[in-house]
């Protein structure tokens, strides 16, 4: 989502990615790229009371803020990733998540749960985070650092992308001044993006607009009140909401369909997801599966903290 996912006119966006869903739903608010701010906790309350004021639903949060935060919160930010199928992150800042996430065992958790059937929501600085190549906003925007890019997450690098993620793409906060292309503007961007490998395609998606994968059927759609731009070589495409596109729009080079050994599978093909459980893990069982999962053992972590026994 390239923003707004806690706004009204995005409601119907969430309610048929919830119908997608192989059980109910069981969704959880990632509060990591926004952990660093004073203000995170109210970040997780508006997306609480949205989720129950338009979606009917109660969420779950998980409280990994930061890598060295108390082990509890940690056992806890687990346990609700084991649990859950529909998992939302939004504003923040892309590097930010990306460094507390990368190469760590909460992520992976998260692509785990992925890998089993869950729908990642991400907008705004989580959706950047994703890129192979990622937008440091803050730093050029409110620092003022020359221009570059940082190394993202790469979510769908297994499958053949490189991609760069620009939410806020059609932004207009600045007034007199461009702040398109998440705050950078359009000239500032083109400098950017000279930056990049000739490999490299851009998916800039408007604000409270959604591009939703659909990796199984190798489709995309655009959804909400705006579009989506692809820039890839010397070719700008654009979709508008309602449309749907092929996914060899953003991987032009790329057999789609043709999937690297040990990534995840198409989502018609993914395995079913856990059973749900009414029983809270204990404090014991959240700290063997918090100790698991550090160790490298993620199924083994995950099945113990979602299965909630001693």
């Amino acid at each position: 989502m390239g923003s707004g996912e806690t706004a009204a006119g995005m409601t119907r966006v969430h309610r048929a990615l919830l119908q997608g869903l192989a059980e109910p739903p069981r969704a959880v608010f990632l509060e990591t790229p926004a952990g660093f701010e004073l203000g995170a906790g109210a970040i997780e309350a508006r997306f609480r009371e949205y989720a129950e004021r338009n979606l009917g639903l109660t969420f779950s949060s998980a409280p990994y803020r930061r890598p060295d935060d108390d082990p509890s919160l940690h056992a806890a930010a687990f346990a609700a990733v084991a649990a859950g199928n529909y998992f939302l992150a939004g504003p923040g800042s892309p590097t930010y998540a990306v460094r507390a996430w990368r190469g760590g065992p909460f992520f992976a958790a998260v692509v785990e749960r992925w890998r089993a059937g869950a729908q990642l929501v991400f907008a705004s600085a989580a959706a950047i985070a994703l890129s192979r190549h990622a937008l440091p906003v803050y730093e050029i925007y409110k620092v003022g650092q020359a221009l570059h890019w940082t190394e993202g997450l790469d979510l769908l690098g297994p499958f053949g992308f490189d991609l760069a993620i620009i939410t806020h793409w059609d932004n207009a906060e600045g007034g007199t001044h461009d702040t398109r292309a998440c705050f950078m503007g359009m000239e500032r961007f083109a400098e950017l993006r000279r930056m990049l490998p000739p490999s490299t395609v851009v998916l800039g998606v408007d604000e409270h607009t959604a591009c939703t994968l659909d990796l199984g059927a190798a489709r995309a759609e655009v959804r909400g009140r705006g579009g989506v731009t692809i820039l890839r070589g010397e070719e700008t495409l654009r979709h508008e909401a309602g449309e749907g596109f092929p996914l060899d729009d953003l991987a032009p080079h790329v057999l789609v369909g043709a999937h690297a050994p040990g990534t995840p599978p198409g989502i018609s093909d993914r395995a079913p997801l856990h059973p749900s459980t009414d029983s809270a893990p204990s404090p014991n069982t959240l700290a063997r599966a918090t100790a698991m999962i550090a160790n490298g053992d993620l199924p083994a972590g995950l099945r113990l903290a979602s299965e909630g026994a001693d």
